[in-house]
Parts: structure tokens; C-alpha cells; sequence
């Protein structure tokens, strides 16, 4: 299979040129430190020269309306013409059992499942060409309402194009 790099013609050292400033920088405003920073940024870059072409993993923070601190929200996009274990989140689920389930509605009409429990959860959905999967933690309990927040954040229709 042709990696995505070749498909664009861009070599992973144009992109890393173009773009490590920037990932530095977010990463320090996190880490505090340069030796953590500088880890962060070889992680972003390993991804990038690994994942197909439409694939990508997203980590980010979000502060929730009901307050408390930043919940922690890590996301990734499969294409469905790679081969993908879903590894990246669904390893991290040590109980499924212990695990609510149910359903939610995106207001781009996206309909996701979110397996959720305590301060940790999970959302999922099927989209046109790939499904893309979150691990959401929190340093409390979730609610409800803090969980439609997290599921509306995103624009799921316009992922992949």
C-alpha cells in the first residue's frame, strides 16, 4: 500500500518543517518542560509518517460548561480502506461490563453511541468513509449533559473531507 506521504508528494520532513514550531509550542503550554515537550513533538511525527492518508488521532482539552477542570478528550479516524485494530481507544476499556450505554444525536444529524461510567467515556460513530472513535476522561463523574456537551463538540460531517 502507498503511504500517504507518497500520495501527496510531500516527504514527512517538508511536513515536520512546515509544522514542529506549532506543535512545540502546544505541547509546552501542557508540559512545562522542554524534554517532555520535545517527546510530544517526536509522537506527533511518528503518527503522522504512520497513518494512511484521512487517518489521524487528536488529542485535545475541553472546558465544560458545568466548570471543574479541563476534561481531556482523545480522539482517531480510521479510513475504512485501512486496516485498523480500534487498539487506540478500545484497549483502554478495562470493564466494558461496567459501562452504560446509549445513543446521541450531533446536531450535523450524526448519530454517535457513548459508552460512558464515572469519568470515563467513550464515543463512537460511523461516518460516510471512515469511524471515528473518543476516549474522554475527566478528573470527576460525568453527567449527562456534560456528555451531549463532548459529543456536540465536533463537527463529524466534516471530518474526512
Amino acid at each position: 500500500m502507498e503511504s500517504s506521504l507518497q500520495r501527496t508528494g510531500r516527504s514527512i520532513q517538508d511536513i515536520y518543517a512546515a509544522h514542529a514550531d506549532r506543535v512545540y509550542r502546544v505541547a509546552w503550554l501542557y508540559m512545562k518542560n522542554r524534554c517532555d515537550s520535545e517527546d510530544g513533538v517526536q509522537e506527533v511525527f511518528v503518527k503522522v509518517y504512520y497513518f494512511d492518508e484521512g487517518t489521524f488521532a487528536v488529542s485535545y482539552y475541553v472546558n465544560l460548561p458545568s466548570g471543574g477542570e479541563p476534561v481531556l478528550c482523545y480522539g482517531y479516524n480510521s479510513v475504512y480502506s485501512t486496516l485498523s485494530s480500534g487498539h487506540e481507544i478500545v484497549s483502554r476499556i478495562e470493564d466494558p461490563q461496567a459501562l452504560q450505554t446509549r445513543t446521541h444525536t450531533a446536531p450535523d444529524g450524526t448519530v454517535l453511541t457513548i459508552l460512558y461510567g464515572g469519568s470515563q467515556a467513550f464515543l463512537y460513530t460511523y461516518l460516510d468513509n471512515s469511524f471515528f472513535e473518543e476516549e474522554i476522561t475527566a478528573s470527576g463523574s460525568l453527567t449527562d449533559a456534560d456528555l451531549d456537551y463532548l459529543a456536540d463538540f465536533l463537527h463529524y460531517q466534516n471530518i474526512g473531507r
